[in-house]
């Protein structure tokens, strides 16, 4: 409150508070962190083992480095700026057609450094929400489903969103992105394909994208009018009164 603050600036205590949790094991518990009222502060964690999963809500920033997470059904994370580097962010004791959800937020920025998140093979679902930017070095992005959604989204060429069935991206400015899905949600916008591939979406092709995004709308339109003349209708219309 006003008090403890008026209080900690007389003694000079009114400085950023830095929690660093490092070098610990846990293998019977899983891990809370919470923070809800001290937003000028940074929590750190790096080099820890956590065997059943770690669970971050703090308004501050926060770092997680080189820490090993083995077993989890929800991984949520939710601060100001979250970075994630130089881990392999993956269930390793999943169990078979369990479904599994990693969930990142961020009111400011993520940003993903040399780091493996999800696997594409197993039922995951991986969420990436920051309100101002996504960014991401040397990292991959894997699930059955990928959601990523930011105003900007910035991506290396070593980096990549990998969906088994759909990528969901929503931005209003990507520098460069690379895909590999069945299945492309764009800023709402289906780019449907007949076989998972790779595609890369740039600033610079936007009307490209968009012009693109069109005539698959307009082909799709199409291909429902040809499939109502098969069975005799073409808009709901018996096909005889039309030839007339």
């Amino acid at each position: 409150n006003e008090k403890d603050k008026e209080l900690a600036k007389i003694y000079n205590l009114d400085k950023p508070v830095h929690y660093v949790i490092e070098g610990i094991t846990l293998k019977d518990k899983e891990v809370y962190i919470y923070n809800f009222h001290n937003d000028d502060c940074n929590i750190t964690i790096k080099n820890c083992d956590f065997d059943w999963g770690c669970s971050i809500t703090a308004n501050c920033d926060c770092t997680i480095d080189s820490t090993h997470i083995r077993a989890f059904h929800l991984l949520m994370i939710d601060t100001k700026n979250l970075t994630i580097k130089n881990m392999d962010l993956t269930n390793e004791l999943a169990i078979a057609g369990a479904d599994l959800s990693i969930r990142l937020g961020a009111t400011e920025n993520i940003n993903l450094i040399n780091a493996n998140i999800g696997k594409e093979k197993e039922r995951t679902k991986v969420s990436m929400i920051a309100y101002k930017n996504i960014e991401l070095t040397n990292s991959t992005v894997n699930g059955k489903e990928v959601e990523c959604e930011s105003k900007d989204i910035i991506t290396n060429d070593n980096s990549s969103l990998n969906g088994t069935d759909k990528v969901k991206i929503k931005s209003d400015n990507i520098d460069r992105i690379n895909i590999s899905s069945n299945t492309i949600v764009y800023n709402d916008k289906v780019l449907e394909q007949e076989e998972k591939k790779e595609v890369i979406i740039e600033k610079k092709d936007d009307d490209l994208t968009n012009k693109r995004l069109e005539l698959i709308s307009l082909l799709r339109n199409l291909k429902d009018v040809c499939e109502n003349t098969a069975i005799g209708e073409i808009r709901h219309k018996p096909f005889e009164k039309v030839k007339k």
